[in-house]
């Protein structure tokens, strides 16, 4: 994997993002300099399954793979992608995390710590909206799945 992001890539992402459109710049640079950078080789784990879910992170670059325990080992539930936020439903319900998470290419993220995240939600009622519509979509997609 080459280097890290620059800054500026790294805001032209979250700029892309329906999470973060409504987020003026500047909040937008202290959000991209408050979080960790992290970059993985495909089939490296960023977390797994009952792990505690203390940040949710931005897919820079690349891809995760969402797994979960099945009959015969991991079962891929999701792929998530560039501009898509993995883990926040750990975060924002304060429980372990339900899935394991595997880079299934050279992906790089940004981590947002638990704290990040709430001030956001508490800051940005747009922001607080948007993260409900993404959780609602995972929710009904897990449900078809299921059905």
């Amino acid at each position: 994997m080459g280097g890290l992001m620059s800054l500026q890539q790294t805001l032209a992402v979250l700029k892309d993002m329906s999470l973060f459109q409504r987020v003026a710049d500047p909040r937008l640079r202290v959000i991209a300099l408050m979080g960790d950078k992290i970059g993985l080789r495909p089939g490296e784990r960023l977390a797994e399954k009952g792990d505690e879910g203390d940040a949710a992170f931005v897919i820079l670059e690349g891809r995760l793979e969402i797994r979960i325990p099945g009959d015969e080992g991991e079962v891929t539930v999701a792929f998530l992608g560039r501009g898509e936020i993995a883990g926040e439903m750990a975060v924002f319900t304060d429980r372990p995390r339900s899935a394991a998470m595997v880079a299934a290419t050279e992906t790089e993220l940004l981590r947002l710590d638990r704290a990040v995240l709430l001030s956001l939600l508490i800051e940005f009622p747009d922001f607080a909206l948007e993260m409900i519509r993404v959780m609602a979509d995972r929710l009904e997609a897990t449900t078809v799945r299921t059905l």
